[in-house]
């Protein structure tokens, strides 16, 4: 289904990070298969690591081939308000308003943020993840003070296979799955031999 596409495919499913840290992505953040969020670009004021999964990578080598060049991946096609050469947050939501429309217009009505609500409640309900290890893949603050200061790690190994994870859940549930033949049976019908 065309609509299911363009949303599994979206940035924000594949990486489950804010639509500002999506649109405001660039080339030289990019390498092999980590995304690098500056802390400037981050809510928190912290750098984040993203491990990207094959299908996100898809995303941003077909990002690529459009690219005019921009250090955006996702570049805008014309200036808007702001003036900035890459597109909008405001385009994540329009674009899931249309899907929406014309591809699932049964669907509940669902935004951007929550994608990444999906990502926090899928993680601990079908991945089995650990609580803490989903904080920080969403890159939030510690709410307690007193945790922040004797568990300042980042668990990089646990946050990458969870990104892993994520994206193979996403993939499955999204991929056309395919059809075994192991039941095809031959008869012969008035000396004609058919595959049934």
């Amino acid at each position: 289904m065309i609509g299911m596409n363009v949303i599994e495919r979206s940035p924000c499913v594949g990486i489950r990070i804010r639509r500002g840290e999506a649109t405001g992505m660039t080339w030289d953040q990019v390498m092999g298969n980590k995304w690098v969020i500056p802390a400037r670009n981050a809510k928190n004021g912290k750098e984040h690591t993203v491990v990207l999964h094959p299908l996100t990578l898809e995303i941003i080598d077909s990002q690529r081939a459009l690219s005019s060049g921009s250090p955006w991946v996702f570049e805008a096609i014309r200036e808007h308000e702001a003036g900035l050469g890459h597109i909008d947050g405001n385009a994540l939501r329009w674009v899931i308003n249309k899907v929406r429309a014309l591809h699932l217009p049964q669907s509940v009505p669902f935004t951007v943020h929550d994608l990444r609500r999906t990502f926090a409640s899928g993680c601990a309900e079908y991945l089995d993840a650990n609580e803490s290890v989903i904080e920080l893949a969403l890159n939030h603050s510690q709410r307690d003070r007193l945790v922040a200061t004797y568990q300042a790690g980042k668990r990089t190994e646990q946050v990458a296979r969870l990104f892993q994870s994520w994206g193979d859940f996403v993939q499955e549930l999204t991929q056309p799955k395919p059809v075994k033949l192991d039941n095809v049976v031959t008869v012969n019908f008035g000396g004609r031999e058919r595959i049934i």
